[in-house]
């Protein structure tokens, strides 16, 4: 199941490093940023761990860590 075709990313590296950023050492410094990543049978939600030119480093709100998630794979990004 394919939500959002296109080659571009939604998220720039830039973007996804800006809110991480500022979810990490902003003010309250309890911060995460929550993604709705585009997954194989339907959208899961994440907390972004860390992020790089390789991809994302996730937390699934069921545990499981995956690594290297793209960037095209990203719906959406907030800070909570």
């Amino acid at each position: 199941m394919k939500l959002y075709s296109a080659e571009e990313p939604r998220y720039s590296i830039e973007t996804l490093r800006a809110l991480y950023y500022g979810a990490t050492f902003g003010s309250d410094h309890r911060s995460t940023v929550r993604l709705l990543i585009e997954d194989t049978d339907f959208p899961t939600e994440a907390s972004m761990l860390s992020v790089s030119t390789d991809g994302l480093s996730v937390r699934a709100y069921d545990g499981t860590i995956r690594n290297n998630i793209k960037l095209t794979r990203i719906i959406h990004a907030e800070v909570v």
